[in-house]
């Protein structure tokens, strides 16, 4: 390093990002239902017989997929992606439980079924975030834009789920939870969880700089990155909802005191979750 002129005391060492993100997944414990998942997936599996018997089961009920899959710690979207097949396969399973005489009460006990629903959804919006966080080209400055506009989103799941709303939960919305306050809670902790993993690169001043974006000219309208711009929708519609104030938003864009660097682009985006008529901020 000194070789080429970089010293020592002035990098900025980050643990791996997607590394910490598959950590704060594992916060949500739902051992109750993971544990029933997998012990009825084992049963169906670890016997020829009965996996031949099931996957004709589900070649007569026409199902959409004709496996189960299993849950490998090692692959960190695993268990979001075997949650999911086996709520897909569910009717199947029960038939052929029933079938063997060995019937699972938990399959159809309400508020097991409400915490598998829960279950799929948020491991499905955990999944979502570690894929978008691999691949080529990613930068730390728009790995970390990603987290940052993913942890709003679970404040904002937090009040909505408060007041039973599962807008963002189809899977839990269908079993029509009568309370929805625990999962609430779940939400408030995965948000603890990812504030404590990330607290190194917030309290960083490096990353203030380094978060910027090189391409920025003082043509906002047309060189404001995705991320950036997002990531502050993100934060502005949380509050918002908490305030239940949309007329604050109007007047926030037409003074051009919220999204200095993309007023147009955020009201483009707000339009999305509104049919109400806001005003055009000036960029």
């Amino acid at each position: 390093m000194d070789a080429r002129g970089i010293r020592h005391d002035k990098l900025v060492i980050f643990h791996c990002i997607v590394h910490q993100q598959s950590l704060c997944a594992k916060s949500v414990k739902f051992d109750h239902v993971v544990s029933v998942v997998t012990d009825c997936i084992n049963f169906i599996k670890k016997r020829d017989l009965n996996n031949r018997i099931f996957k004709q089961v589900l070649k007569d009920f026409h199902a959409d997929y004709d496996d189960l899959l299993s849950f490998c710690a090692v692959h960190w979207t695993s268990c979001g992606n075997m949650l999911g097949r086996f709520h897909s396969l569910l009717p199947e399973i029960i038939e052929f439980r029933n079938l063997k005489k060995f019937p699972l009460p938990e399959l159809e006990e309400e508020k097991w079924l409400c915490d598998l629903g829960f279950m799929v959804d948020i491991t499905k919006h955990l999944n979502d975030l570690n894929v978008r966080l691999q691949g080529p080209d990613q930068l730390l400055h728009l790995m970390f834009s990603k987290i940052k506009s993913f942890t709003p989103m679970l404040s904002f799941w937090e009040n909505q789920l408060k007041d039973n709303d599962c807008t963002h939960f189809p899977t839990l919305k269908k079993y029509n939870p009568t309370s929805c306050a625990q999962y609430a809670l779940e939400c408030a902790g995965l948000l603890e969880s990812f504030n404590a993993r990330f607290h190194d690169i917030k309290s960083k001043h490096q990353i203030k700089s380094i978060s910027k974006a090189p391409t920025r000219t003082q043509n906002y309208k047309v060189m404001t990155p995705w991320n950036i711009w997002t990531s502050r929708c993100s934060n502005f519609i949380v509050f918002m909802y908490q305030r239940k104030s949309f007329q604050t938003w109007e007047l926030a864009l037409s003074n051009g005191h919220v999204f200095l660097e993309a007023p147009i682009y955020a009201n483009n985006f707000f339009l999305k979750w509104t049919s109400q008529k806001v005003v055009t901020g000036q960029g």
